[in-house]
């Protein structure tokens, strides 16, 4: 649907969740199922609080589009494509150590558990699309996100 479509229409339990083109749909899904209906992602439990969000992953900058919602609790998704690998420790920067690794074809999956210090540690999967030289099962990386989407509470 995404390849061949230039609008997109998905409907749950009868009724129309959202629409746009498939890039809009799948960048900036509605809620929670629609951004696991098109494929992987990992969805992550936010606090707004002072107009930031506050993650398992560190504090992410509230978009300007959901300025209302303040001391409310809401949910991200991060696709798995969205992560990078960073050399050096900058603001934004997750430490994580990989729980697993996978060769898939055209990329690399790695499970991933985050170690930021006074935060809960969360699985999320990240994947790489070329193979970077000695990676192994329990190494420390960091990584950085390059976007997220702000899920509906439905």
């Amino acid at each position: 649907v995404l390849a061949i479509a230039d609008r997109v229409v998905v409907m749950q339990n009868g009724r129309n969740i959202q629409n746009g083109t498939p890039l809009q749909v799948y960048n900036n899904p509605c809620n929670a199922y629609l951004a696991n209906f098109f494929g992987k992602t990992n969805i992550i439990k936010a606090n707004i609080i002072n107009q930031k969000l506050d993650t398992a992953l560190g504090e992410f900058q509230l978009p300007e589009e959901i300025k209302q919602r303040s001391n409310a609790t809401v949910l991200l998704s991060i696709r798995p494509t969205a992560f990078m690998l960073v050399n050096a420790e900058t603001s934004g920067t997750i430490p994580v150590n990989i729980s697993k690794i996978r060769f898939m074809g055209e990329y690399i999956e790695m499970v991933c558990t985050t170690t930021l210090p006074e935060k809960p540690s969360v699985e999320i999967i990240v994947h790489l699309t070329t193979e970077p030289v000695n990676l192994k099962e329990k190494q420390h990386l960091k990584i950085r996100k390059n976007g997220f989407s702000v899920l509906n509470n439905d």
